[in-house]
Formats: C-alpha cells, structure tokens, sequence
C-alpha cells in the first residue's frame, strides 16, 4: 500500500472533504456517541488518529479539563478547530513511537482500515493507554463497496468484525462491537467515482481506467445495482468498536 499516494489524495481531497463525507460524518457522531457512556469523571488526556478535517475532533473538542493531541498522515491542521489548544504530530501512525505519553482515551475514526498491520498496532497502543483507559475506534467491514467488489473491482481488504476481534489480542476488554450498513443513492456511476475521489477514498488505486473499461464497468453497473427509484446504491459498512485497557 503506498502511504503516501493515499497522504496526498487525502490533501487534494480536504477542500471538498466535509461536503462529500456524508457517511464518515455520521460514523464519526456514532462513534462518539458510543464512546461517551465510557469516560471517566476526572479530566482526560486524548489522541485521536487520522483526525483528517475534524470530523471526530468536532463532537469532542468542547470536553473541559482536557488535553487534546491529534495526528494525520498529513498536516491538516488548518482544518481542525482553531479556537482550542490542539497538539498536532503529522506521520503515518503505524510508525510514530506513542510509547513515550500516556492517554485515557485514544480514538480513531475511519482510518486503521489503511494499516497494514492492525494486530500489531493495537498491540502498540495499549502501551501508551493509562489504567482502566479506552480505546475506540471505527473502521469498515467487508461489505463495505459491496457494488464494486460484485464488479470484481477491487480496493482495500477490508476485515470482518469476526477478524478485527482476533486482532484485538488480550491487553484489552471489548466493551462494544457493532456493525451496520449505510447506502447512499447516486444518479450515475460518474458521480460515484466524484464522491469516491472526493473524499480521498481513492488513494490505494493508482490504475486509471481506460475508456473502454469504465464504460464496461458502468453497464454492469448499472444492471446489478440500480435501485427501484432509478438511483445506484454505493454501500459503507462501519464497524464500531469500544476497548478498555486491561489491567497490568
């Protein structure tokens, strides 16, 4: 996977991001609604990964008593809120030693889909996560573009929550798992590809379809997935999944 096609994609794509991320808006209140039942009292300390634009950072940011410290693949720090005291550490998160601080909550939205090794990683993060903390994050299933793997177009290889609860590994207590499907509507192919490339999804595809194949691609389309309204269906499947760091 190359990480830094899928970094600039996601820069190219911030301007247009907000507007086009209907799903990810909505994961990321999901996932913060579901968080919320597990904070602690007392301040916390918190690190998000792959904050992207904000969408996560937003539905938090206002906590009181807490420090803030987030981190993307690329500097999007003029995205986020400016009005509060946010640490920024630019870097692909697999390979930033968060060893050295302690965190009551670590939270992700919409990004360890991209690691290449996430046993590893949430191995990495209970290190770095204080007695009794949490760790909560939201990544997409294997049903996730359904449409295009029926299409044998492939992208990412996504896990199922049966996978991602074997990468979780015993340092850590499931507090929450769960899965649903949302199916946005779209009038043509065409402008599945401008939401897709919008959002900066596009970044692990580096092969440029020829005008022969997109046309091919569009009819079969077209014939598996158009809805009874006329509209084509593109599937999200979000996994949502709360931890809570074993004692030692």
């Amino acid at each position: 996977m190359n990480k830094l096609l899928i970094g600039k994609r996601f820069e190219k794509a911030a301007i247009s991001y907000n507007e086009a991320a209907i799903a990810q808006a909505y994961i990321a209140e999901s996932l913060w609604k579901l968080i919320q039942p597990h904070l602690p009292d007392t301040p916390i300390s918190i690190l998000e990964i792959g904050c992207g634009t904000g969408l996560l950072t937003k539905q938090y940011i206002n906590l009181s008593g807490c420090s803030f410290t987030v981190n993307d693949l690329y500097n999007s720090e003029s995205y986020l809120p400016q009005d509060y005291p946010i640490s920024f550490i630019p870097g692909d998160a697999e390979n930033i030693d968060w060893d050295k601080d302690k965190w009551s909550l670590i939270l992700s939205a919409s990004t360890v889909q991209w690691f290449t090794d996430i046993t590893g990683f949430i191995k990495r993060i209970a290190n770095s996560i204080t007695k009794d903390g949490i760790f909560a994050f939201s990544t997409f299933g294997d049903n996730n573009y359904q449409e295009f793997n029926t299409l044998d177009h492939k992208g990412l290889n996504y896990l199922s929550i049966e996978q991602i609860k074997q990468a979780i590994g015993s340092e850590f207590e499931i507090l929450h798992m769960s899965e649903e499907l949302i199916e946005l509507e779209f009038d043509s192919v065409k402008d599945i590809f401008r939401h897709i490339k919008a959002t900066g999804v596009s970044g692990c595809n580096t092969k440029r379809l020829t005008p022969g194949e997109l046309k091919e691609l569009e009819s079969k389309y077209h014939s598996m997935w158009t809805k009874q309204n006329g509209k084509l269906s593109l599937t999200y499947h979000p996994i949502f999944v709360i931890l809570r760091k074993k004692p030692d």
